[in-house]
């Protein structure tokens, strides 16, 4: 915010008292302060002094402070303002307490007119402290609009809750002001990649040396390979509904046979863009013009040619890094014992395997550059380095012989690492870390590793290495303050500014010798072997020339042709684009290849009733609409606030935001159909469209705790709010005679209401034959069977039941998804489970007339479509009499 604002800690000795205070007794002291405030948000000193209990020589200290216009009251937003900057919290407390004090319509987002009174009530309460003047409006406007321009990632004109809490804690003025007045603790500093003294954080590069928290443990992984000890010990009874069940129904079993139905990847979505870098290749048969991107999604490798997939299935967790060379690509996984995979990319079918050297995951892979050797870096404290011959791999493997294969294995640099390449030669290895690059040499099964050495100076200063790229006897590398580096031997020959900002992957050229850099500037360079400029272009630009909507312009790999007339760029906005050469190094964009979410988590998702498409939306603010058929987005739209949850008819698609709005769109043009409305402030966790009595049901969470009933035709006039139960609703199912709704809650407990809407009914078994429309409860009689003996209450996520045959699908916090006769409730119920996606499932949906699933990924944000097929044995025409006769008859 300006070096006008620095000072030092002393300066704030008048307030001193109050640093010890807790966010919790801040909000305590607002609510008193509130209560005895005049209507305009004053307090006189006597009102002051009773709300705080203050002595006579505290409250005039605090008014001589406070009271700069001699008024004889003090603002309480600007006193609260200085309670929570000096509190003893971290950071991001002190940033929820701020946005929470000046989100005035407690909309989730900071307009510039809110952001201008924090900035000027921020400084002005700081200077008032340390004796200093009033900050004007002007400054506070200013600041403001420097800010928007910096940190408004989505150009909508405001900050939302995680964009404030991003500038906070990496603005260097900010930053710079906060530790001079010593309110920042060394935990509040994030990760420095920029090497001044003022951290310089960066969130995707947090993510990426991040990734080793998400691992499994061992028992975790057992149970993600459905590997489960068989027990005796039921512990179903821990599940509050289940123990109501087992009082009140008694049951014969009938079938515990998993279903006669197959679920198959037809085309997974979206790449995996928010942690990884340098993982998108283009591969070029020898002599051919035709081509294929390879990628990773989940815990699938991808090859995609034209639109068509094809899948590399074998890992089991995340794949966290990818190299191709030739018709191979490599890939490496998270894992306690992490596996890494080489592959053909002809017959997608595994060549080798190594496992059991490294630890914890694979950060970063690569071949040598004729093919025969690959280098891996583990996840692990020591970062291990591990060198094999990929031709003795094979051949032990073909022949039934000892694998000697490892060449070399050794610890690695102690400093955070980005890249590896071989050089050239492929005699010498060459990583990226923070602040230096090494050179790792291999001979007799050694591995020596010499720190190079980088003339540095304080204008471009000891910083993280993030990309290498090779030329003809030296090495290329980027650098987070957008610096090219020319290596030769283990010395710095030359430094240029490229970019304004990271580079985050170096293309090497084959048709001629020099690199093509990718930075997060959205800027993309073509560079001769002296790097030389021979041309730059911004992606974003020559994308609106092309009529195509970035979701971000920040590149994270890139690859080419080897005449170089298509590029393929990975962006952060989980897009892949195809580009194509017009003039010599001119690019224009082609078409965009893939497209998916790419940040925070993706929960929710929908599927038309009657036409093949469906719609996901996250945390992201994005929400598409995707075809089954053209394995496609046909729309998308940028909203301004996290969508949470959806739903669909063929009238309306109705979206749930965080802030509470309620967003009514067309199903097939995604165009708005109405104004945004809402009735509460707070999440909206679960809405639910029933066509059939004309009605939206929304939940809003917590303070309210509010179920809303909406009727549809005529602009969606409320009819009629009821308070809900302690938690958050997180499914809700109708039932049409008579006129129930199912409803579920986070607290496992299930209520039934009457759409008379009479008085919220517990779980019992009266409910258990009713005709209902849709399951997607997790709990209740009809989906007992899913629940294994050793469960905790919490592994599985979602469920759903087909509209044409007796079959359920659930997802789990384990990357499963089953497949189950409906209803299921036999202990032990047997399924079949599927794979694809690497972390939790967080929601699974069948499409209209069953031919789709559709899976979300929550964590790593990817799409899953699956193909649907029942066989013959298995009446896919099953009416729902004959449905409920087959349930009446379970319990006689």
């Amino acid at each position: 915010m300006g070096n006008q604002t620095q000072g030092k800690q002393s300066d704030l000795d008048p307030m001193k008292k109050y640093s010890q205070l807790t966010v919790k007794h801040v909000m305590l002291l607002k609510d008193r302060l509130d209560l005895l405030a005049e209507p305009d948000l004053t307090i006189t000193m006597d009102s002051f002094q009773t709300a705080l209990k203050a002595s006579d020589d505290e409250a005039k200290r605090v008014f001589q402070i406070f009271d700069l216009s001699s008024s004889g009251k003090i603002e309480t937003l600007e006193f609260i303002c200085a309670l929570s900057l000096l509190s003893h919290s971290s950071l991001r407390e002190k940033c929820d307490l701020l946005f929470g004090l000046y989100d005035f319509d407690n909309n989730m987002t900071m307009t510039i007119q809110e952001l201008i009174i924090l900035i000027k009530t921020v400084l002005t309460t700081i200077n008032a402290i340390s004796g200093r003047g009033e900050c004007t409006i002007a400054e506070a406007q200013d600041i403001a609009n420097k800010i928007l321009a910096r940190y408004d990632t989505n150009g909508d004109a405001s900050i939302s809750k995680p964009e404030f809490y991003s500038f906070a804690s990496k603005d260097p003025d900010i930053l710079s002001m906060l530790i001079s007045y010593g309110l920042l603790s060394l935990q509040d500093l994030r990760f420095n990649f920029g090497g001044n003294q003022i951290p310089e954080p960066d969130s995707d590069l947090e993510n990426e040396i991040h990734r080793s928290d998400d691992v499994r443990s061992i028992e975790e992984e057992r149970i993600a390979l459905d590997i489960v000890e068989e027990t005796d010990v039921d512990h179903r009874g821990r599940l509050k509904w289940m123990g109501k069940i087992k009082k009140e129904l008694k049951y014969s079993i009938e079938d515990s046979n998993p279903p006669n139905a197959n679920l198959e990847i037809d085309h997974i979505y979206g790449f995996r863009c928010f942690d990884t870098r340098n993982n998108v290749k283009l591969y070029q048969q020898q002599g051919q013009q035709q081509f294929s991107i390879v990628y990773h999604q989940g815990a699938v490798g991808i090859q995609m040619f034209k639109q068509k997939q094809q899948f590399f299935m074998e890992h089991t967790d995340d794949i966290t890094c990818l190299d191709v060379r030739n018709e191979l690509a490599c890939t490496g996984q998270l894992g306690q014992r992490p596996t890494i995979f080489v592959w053909d990319l002809i017959t997608m079918e595994v060549k080798v395997v190594f496992k059991g050297v490294l630890s914890v995951g694979i950060s970063n892979i690569a071949f040598s550059n004729d093919g025969s050797k690959l280098v891996a870096i583990g996840m692990d404290k020591e970062q291990c380095i591990v060198l094999y011959d990929i031709e003795k791999a094979i051949s032990a493997r073909l022949n039934g012989k000892r694998d000697e294969s490892l060449i070399a294995n050794s610890k690695g640099p102690e400093t955070e690492i980005f890249d590896v390449k071989f050089d050239k030669s492929d005699k010498q290895i060459i990583i990226a870390c923070m602040g230096e690059l090494n050179f790792v040499t291999y001979d007799n099964n050694l591995l020596k590793i010499i720190k190079g050495v980088w003339e540095y100076t304080p204008e471009q200063p000891l910083q993280a290495v993030l990309a290498l790229g090779l030329l003809e006897n030296t090495v290329a590398a980027g650098t987070f303050k957008g610096l090219l580096m020319l290596w030769r031997g283990t010395r710095t020959t030359k430094t240029q500014q490229a970019h304004n900002g990271p580079i985050q992957s170096i293309y090497t050229r084959m048709k001629d010798i020099g690199v093509i850099t990718g930075g997060k500037d959205g800027i993309i360079s073509v560079w001769d072997t002296n790097l030389v400029k021979l041309n730059s272009f911004n992606i974003n630009e020559i994308s609106i020339k092309s009529q195509v909507i970035l979701q971000s312009y920040k590149i994270t790999s890139i690859d080419a042709s080897n005449d170089e007339s298509i590029m393929i760029v990975g962006t952060r906005g989980g897009q892949i684009l195809e580009l194509h050469e017009k003039l010599p190094f001119q690019y224009s964009v082609y078409q965009v290849l893939v497209q998916g979410h790419f940040n925070g988590n993706l929960d929710a998702v929908c599927c038309h009733p009657k036409l093949d498409l469906f719609y996901t939306a996250g945390q992201d603010q994005m929400i598409f609409i995707w075809d089954l058929k053209q394995k496609k987005a046909i729309a998308s739209q940028k909203l301004d606030f996290c969508c949470i949850c959806l739903d669909v008819s063929e009238r309306f698609l109705i979206v749930g935001c965080s802030n509470g709005n309620i967003l009514v769109f067309d199903p097939e043009k995604l165009t708005p159909k109405q104004d945004a409305f809402k009735d509460r402030d707070s999440e909206i966790s679960v809405l639910k469209i029933i066509p059939e009595v004309d009605l939206l049901v929304v939940f809003y969470t917590e303070p309210y705790r509010e179920f809303f009933f909406y009727k549809m035709s005529g602009g969606f006039r409320k009819v009629k709010n009821l308070l809900g139960k302690i938690g958050k609703c997180t499914s809700i199912d109708y039932c049409h005679s008579p006129k129930y709704l199912q409803l579920a809650f986070d607290t496992q407990d299930i209520y039934y209401l009457d759409l008379d809407f009479s008085e919220q009914v517990k779980i019992t078994s009266d409910f258990k034959d009713y005709d209902w429309r849709t399951w997607t409860c997790t709990y209740g009689w009809a989906v007992k069977g899913i629940w294994p003996f050793n469960t905790r209450g919490n592994e599985i996520l979602s469920v759903d039941r087909s509209k044409t045959s007796p079959i359920l699908i659930t997802s789990d916090k384990f990357a499963g998804i089953k497949l189950y006769k409906y209803p299921a409730i036999c202990d032990n119920q047997s399924y079949s489970r599927y794979s694809g996606h690497s972390n939790q499932v967080s929601k699974v949906r069948f499409s209209a007339e069953d031919r789709y699933v559709v899976s979300l990924g929550g964590f790593e944000k990817s799409v899953i479509q699956w193909k649907f097929t029942v066989e013959q044995q298995v009446d896919t025409t099953i009416s729902q009499q004959e449905q409920q006769n087959r349930l009446k008859t379970l319990n006689r």
